[in-house]
Formats: C-alpha cells, structure tokens, sequence
C-alpha cells in the first residue's frame, strides 16, 4: 500500500552517494540527484537549494520532478518501472 507522500523522510535522513559522486536522497531518485560529491561539500549538498526545493514539495504533499515516475512507496502518482 502506499504511503502519502507528505511522510516520506528520505530527505531529512537519508542519502545515497554514487560512486562518482552523485548524490540522491533515495534508491528511487531518477537522474542526477541532488548534488556531486565531486564538485561540492557533503554540507554544501546537504543544505543546498536542490534539496531544499525536494523538502519543501515533500512538506507540501507535492510530488517533486526528480520523483515522478519512480515505483517509490511514497508516490502515488503512476509511474512507469524501468
């Protein structure tokens, strides 16, 4: 059953980091995450405006871009698996 979207918490703490460097807030994230390891400070990621925009839609109930069409137990919009 999935979950309202409201409630996911990957944002606030969880993160993934590729190994080249990539790093996305979840498994179910689709492109080029929310920041590079590479290129910035985990900190800087972390607080940056990417994820800031992710948890403010999560916050509002909104499903963001970068989670569209992912099978995530959070999203209940339809999605298309990969």
């Amino acid at each position: 059953m999935k979950k309202p979207y409201s409630e996911c918490r990957f944002p606030w703490e969880n993160v993934q980091i590729m190994a080249d460097g990539v790093v996305k807030p979840c498994c179910w994230i689709d492109g080029a995450g929310v920041g590079n390891l590479n290129l910035n400070s985990f900190e800087e990621v972390w607080n940056g405006g990417k994820m800031q925009v992710l948890r403010e839609y999560i916050e509002r109930g909104e499903v963001h871009q970068m989670c569209k069409r992912r099978p995530c137990p959070y999203n209940t919009e339809p999605h298309f698996d990969l």
